[in-house]
């Protein structure tokens, strides 16, 4: 399994190397190592990166810590939810492509000085991203018994399997377009420290400390740590970043275009 996955994340390297170094696209590769370097677009690229980078990292430790409450279960929580993430990870695909369309689209906008245009995509892509969760949602609800098989889990873990990715899915429908694509729209305006700063005592407080909370409290076992990702960390998130959105600070965070030919409405 390790082996095909490594080969299939190398040959799709090479296609898309081959596809960037084709000089006829936009947006291409220099075949010469010692290319001129434009420094203020490397810094423009920094000041979104870095961020953004430092959040994920601390997101990604996060989700280690928390699996260690998971493991405190027994074999058969350590199981679901690892066949748990796994239908997390298909649920969410459009939300997460949409993500990237959005950092474009809204850029493009804010780029134009456009702040309406930005807000009718933001609301557009926000739609968009809800109703194909939705539908991704429902289908891995059908087929999670067929999963289950599969996966050749014991009843005892099926079970726990199926209550976990409820949670997860009621938060995916509800909540997760406005925690994590409305993110990628302050980003692509150029408020890129807000969501880092956010969200990274979120997911201590609401999606680690929740858990510790819910289970000694409720006795929710392996539970509750989807449930306080799900429903506290992902609904605290949703609501400051609405919030955020609708006071307009963001902006006031644009940053300047170095290049303004590369803003083109017909692009938008």
């Amino acid at each position: 399994a390790a082996l095909s996955t490594v080969v299939s994340r190398w040959m799709a390297a090479l296609v898309l190397l081959g596809l960037l170094f084709q000089k006829k696209r936009a947006l291409s590769l220099s075949p010469h190592p010692f290319s001129p370097i434009d420094k203020t677009l490397v810094k423009h690229i920094l000041t979104m990166g870095i961020p953004n980078g430092l959040e994920n990292g601390m997101f990604q430790f996060g989700k280690i810590a928390l699996l260690g409450f998971v493991s405190s279960f027994g074999t058969a929580a350590i199981t679901a939810n690892a066949v748990t993430q796994t239908m997390a990870s298909i649920e969410m695909i459009p939300g997460s492509a949409i993500s990237l369309a959005t950092v474009t689209v809204i850029s493009l906008c804010v780029g134009q000085g456009d702040y309406q245009q930005a807000k009718a995509f933001n609301r557009k892509l926000l739609v968009i991203s809800t109703a194909c969760v939705s539908v991704f949602t429902g289908a891995l609800l059908i087929v999670q018994p067929l999963i289950a098989k599969l996966y050749g889990l014991s009843p005892e873990t099926a079970e726990l399997t199926a209550s976990m990715f409820r949670w997860h899915a009621l938060g995916g429908v509800l909540l997760w377009p406005a925690a994590f694509n409305l993110p990628a729209s302050l980003r692509a305006a150029g408020d890129v420290r807000f969501p880092m700063v956010l969200s990274i005592p979120s997911m201590w407080v609401f999606r680690w400390g929740g858990a510790y909370v819910l289970h000694w409290t409720l006795g929710l076992g392996p539970v509750s740590s989807w449930i306080s990702m799900a429903i506290l960390d992902w609904g605290f998130r949703a609501i400051v970043y609405l919030l955020r959105w609708h006071t307009g600070v963001w902006q006031q965070k644009a940053i300047s275009c170095a290049h303004p030919e590369w803003v083109s409405p017909s692009k938008i």
